[in-house]
C-alpha cells in the first residue's frame, strides 16, 4: 500500500485531470507518481494521452518534453525522445514568458541528451542553451512557486551532470532539496548521494542514501534505487557486510516486485556485487548460491563463463575440487 500522504495526493491529480486540468504539473506529477510505484506503463499512458489533448502549446511543450525524457530513460533508442524534444522546442519559437522559457529550456536539454554520444557538437551548444536558459530563470525577480524553482534547480543540476561538472551540480540539488515535497525530496537525495559519491564524498554520500532507506514513505522504485546506490557507496567505503545487506535488500524488493527485473539489468548487478563481496567476506556459500543463479540468468556465453569461472573459485575455497575442476572444464 503506498504511504497516505502520497495515496492523497495521486488522488488529488486524479480528480483535476478529470476535471480538464490544463496544468502540465498535474500531468506529469501523477506521471512521477506511478513512475516512483514501478508502474511503468500506466505513468507512460498518462503523458501519451495528455500530449493528445487540446492543450495550450505551452503546455503541451512542457508535456513532450516530460514524455521524451521518460522515453529517453527507458532506454529504448533516441529517434523519439529527439522528435519529440524538437516539436517541443518548435512552440516556444517567439515567446518569451516564463513559461515559455521553461519549456525552451527542457527542450534543449532533452536534445542534448538525446544527441550526446552521436553529435557532440550539437549537444553541447543545446546544453548551452539550456544552461543559460535555466540560470536566466533562477536569476528572475519573478515570484516563483516552490514546485517550479524546485524544477529549476534540479534540471539544471542534470545539465551539469551531463557536462561533467559536478561540483556544479552538487550545488544546485543542493538548493533543490531545499524545496522538494512529496516524492521530490527522495528523487533529489538520490541525485545528491550519486553526485556526492562522483566528488569522493563518500559519507555525505551515505547519508544522503541512508536517509532514503530510513523513511516510511519512499516508494519502492526509488527504495531499490538507493539501496542499490548506497550498497555501492559502502563497499567502496570498505563497509562490506553493510553493503551487502544493501545489495540482499534490493534483491528483496525486485522478488517483490517483478516489473523492476525486466526493465533494468540492476537484477544482475546486484547479485553479481552481493557474490563479490560475499567471496570477500568469506562466505563461499552464499557466494557460490548467488553465482549459480547469475550463471542461469547469463543473458550470453562470456557472462556464462566469466560465472563458472567464479563457480570454480568459490567450489575450490570450500574444498569441492570435483566441482570446481567440472567448471573449469565447462568454460
Amino acid at each position: 500500500m503506498p504511504p497516505a500522504d502520497i495515496a492523497s495526493q495521486e488522488r488529488e491529480l486524479r480528480a483535476r485531470i478529470a476535471n480538464g486540468s490544463q496544468i502540465p504539473d498535474d500531468y506529469r506529477s501523477l506521471s512521477q507518481l506511478c513512475y516512483a510505484a514501478g508502474r511503468f506503463e500506466e505513468s507512460e499512458r498518462i503523458l501519451r494521452e495528455a500530449v493528445r489533448l487540446p492543450l495550450p502549446d505551452l503546455s503541451r511543450a512542457l508535456l513532450l518534453s516530460a514524455l521524451g525524457s521518460y522515453v529517453l530513460e527507458a532506454k529504448v533508442g533516441t529517434g523519439e525522445p529527439l522528435s519529440l524534444a524538437e516539436e517541443s522546442l518548435a512552440l516556444t519559437q517567439g515567446r518569451e514568458t516564463i513559461d515559455a522559457l521553461i519549456a525552451r529550456a527542457d527542450a534543449e536539454s532533452l536534445i542534448a541528451r538525446c544527441v550526446w554520444e552521436t553529435d557532440r557538437e550539437r549537444g553541447l551548444r543545446s546544453a548551452a542553451s539550456a544552461a543559460s536558459l535555466y540560470a536566466q530563470l533562477m536569476r528572475s525577480e519573478a515570484p516563483l512557486e516552490k514546485r517550479v524553482l524546485y524544477d529549476l534547480r534540479s534540471s539544471a543540476a542534470f545539465l551539469e551532470v551531463l557536462l561533467g561538472h559536478t561540483s556544479d551540480a552538487i550545488g544546485l540539488y543542493e538548493a533543490a532539496k531545499e524545496t522538494a515535497e512529496g516524492v521530490e525530496r527522495f528523487v533529489c537525495r538520490l541525485w545528491l548521494g550519486a553526485e556526492y559519491r562522483e566528488a569522493g564524498r563518500l559519507p555525505q554520500a551515505r547519508e544522503e542514501l541512508a536517509t532514503i532507506l530510513k523513511s516510511d514513505d519512499a516508494p519502492p522504485w526509488l527504495l531499490l534505487k538507493a539501496c542499490y546506490a548506497l550498497g555501492s557507496v559502502e563497499d567502496e567505503m570498505g563497509k562490506l557486510p553493510e553493503a551487502r545487506a544493501k545489495f540482499r535488500r534490493a534483491l528483496a524488493i525486485m522478488e517483490d516486485y517483478p516489473a523492476f527485473r525486466e526493465r533494468e539489468r540492476m537484477f544482475l548487478d546486484c547479485l553479481s556485487w552481493a557474490a563479490g563481496i560475499s567471496q570477500d567476506l568469506g562466505d563461499f556459500e552464499e557466494a557460490a548460491e548467488l553465482i549459480k543463479t547469475l550463471a542461469d540468468l547469463a543473458p550470453d556465453e562470456p557472462f556464462r563463463w566469466h560465472c563458472m569461472v567464479r563457480s570454480a573459485q568459490c567450489a575450490f575455497e570450500l574444498g569441492r575440487y570435483e566441482v570446481a575442476l567440472e567448471a573449469i572444464l565447462f568454460t
